[in-house]
C-alpha cells in the first residue's frame, strides 16, 4: 500500500575552510541554494527483530578449524610387510593460506616431516602394535591441527623355522 508524495527540499552548498564541499539545509551567506524536487515512495514500516543476545553480537568470528584425517592405515588394521615398510596417507579439510608442514608421529616419536605431501612411505616399522598420528604445524613448529591417533598392527613372518 505504498504511495508517492512529493517533497521540496532546500539544500545549500558551500566550500569550508579545508576546501571540502558541504551540503546543508541551513542557509549561510557564502552558500548557494540548490533546489531539489524528489518523488519519495511511501513504504509501509517493517518490523525488524532486535538481537536477543547483545553479547553474541560482540563475539569475534571463530577461527577456521583445520582437520586432518588419516586414510591409511585404517584403525585396527593389520599390515603385512617383511621389509618393515608401510604407506601412510592422510587428508586435510582445506589448503591453508600460510606456509605449513606435516609431522608424522609413530608411537609418540616424530619420524618424518613433509611439506604438502599427504602420502608418505615409512621405514623401520617393526612387528607389533603401533600408534600413528599426524600434526599440521606452521614452519616455526606451532601446532595448528592434529589427527586422531590410529592404532594398527605390523605383522612380519617369523625368521625362526618351525619345528
Amino acid at each position: 500500500m505504498g504511495g508517492i508524495f512529493s517533497a521540496k527540499a532546500e539544500i545549500y552548498q558551500y566550500v569550508n575552510e579545508q576546501g571540502v564541499t558541504v551540503f546543508t539545509d541551513k542557509p549561510r551567506p557564502d552558500a548557494k541554494q540548490i533546489e531539489v524536487n524528489q518523488n519519495i515512495p511511501n513504504m509501509p514500516a517493517t518490523l525488524t527483530q532486535a538481537k536477543s543476545n547483545s553479547a553474541a553480537s560482540n563475539q569475534k568470528p571463530q577461527p577456521f578449524v583445520y582437520q586432518i584425517t588419516i586414510l591409511n592405515p585404517q584403525p585396527q588394521a593389520t599390515i603385512r610387510n617383511n621389509q618393515s615398510e608401510m604407506e601412510v596417507s592422510f587428508q586435510l579439510n582445506t589448503e591453508p593460506n600460510f606456509a605449513y608442514q606435516f609431522v608424522i608421529y609413530l608411537d609418540g616419536k616424530a619420524v618424518k616431516t613433509v611439506n604438502r605431501l599427504t602420502k608418505v612411505q615409512l621405514q623401520q616399522v617393526y612387528r607389533g602394535e603401533h600408534q600413528l598420528k599426524v600434526e599440521l604445524t606452521d614452519l616455526n613448529g606451532k601446532l595448528i591441527a592434529s589427527s586422531k591417533p590410529v592404532i594398527f598392527y605390523m605383522h612380519q613372518a617369523s625368521l625362526v623355522p618351525a619345528n
